[in-house]
């Protein structure tokens, strides 16, 4: 009980810290960026956080729910991370290939003054996409290892802060416009590679592609659970 008490009060205070820096964002946005520019750099991570759902197949709630089912020991943990990962980058593969053959369509969509924008960091869609996707993953992964509390520190604080570092950078003209875009994709991988730096201190953590371990049976249910 003490663990959870103290996981849900770190956790708490994480979130509102979050918050609060979200919202400072949202102020700091409307002062450094022309509109065009945040309405850009807006859409941009509004549309990877939505097709981020779709990428992840359920892939993130089933890792979350059937490493719970397999010992720290068990090798079958390890096969199921990897279905996750491999899900990821296919469908992040099938998503890229689309999405560049629907280009022309895409930003045909868009106002006259956006198009350029569009245009011009098209291909860093994809990327935001496949961070953002690793970070949901693993993010239910560590939720499973009793890790709430450092998840919420990376998805709440850690993302915003440095969002607030590069946006500084841009405002201080450190960075360009398009530095500034390629960092938004840095500011989920970023956090991503410090969550799987601490998955890989949890007993049991790891890949396998040895996908015999685990049967039809349970393969079935994983199709069945993740769609």
């Amino acid at each position: 009980m003490g663990i959870v008490v103290r996981q849900s009060v770190k956790t708490t205070i994480v979130i509102f810290a979050g918050a609060l820096l979200g919202a400072f964002i949202t102020y700091a946005y409307a002062f450094v960026f022309e509109n065009v520019e945040q309405g850009y750099i807006t859409n941009f991570v509004f549309q990877a956080a939505l097709i981020q759902i779709f990428t992840l197949l359920g892939t993130s709630s089933l890792v979350g729910v059937y490493t719970q089912r397999y010992a720290e020991t068990d090798p079958r943990q390890k096969v199921l991370l990897s279905f996750g990962v491999l899900t990821i980058v296919g469908t992040t593969v099938i998503f890229s290939i689309a999405y560049f053959l629907m280009k022309d369509f895409v930003v045909g969509k868009y106002k006259f003054e956006d198009r350029i924008y569009i245009d011009r960091y098209y291909w860093c869609m994809p990327l935001l996409v496949l961070c953002w996707s690793f970070m949901t993953l693993f993010d239910s992964y560590l939720i499973t290892k009793q890790k709430v509390a450092m998840v919420a520190l990376m998805r709440d604080v850690i993302v915003r802060v440095l969002n607030i570092i590069f946006l500084a950078f841009f405002y201080f003209k450190i960075f360009s416009f398009d530095q500034f875009v390629f960092s938004v994709i840095l500011t989920y991988l970023i956090p991503t590679l410090a969550m799987v730096f601490v998955a890989g201190k949890v007993k049991g953590f790891g890949f396998s592609l040895n996908f015999k371990l685990c049967s039809k049976k349970e393969y079935k249910e994983f199709f069945h659970f993740s769609w």
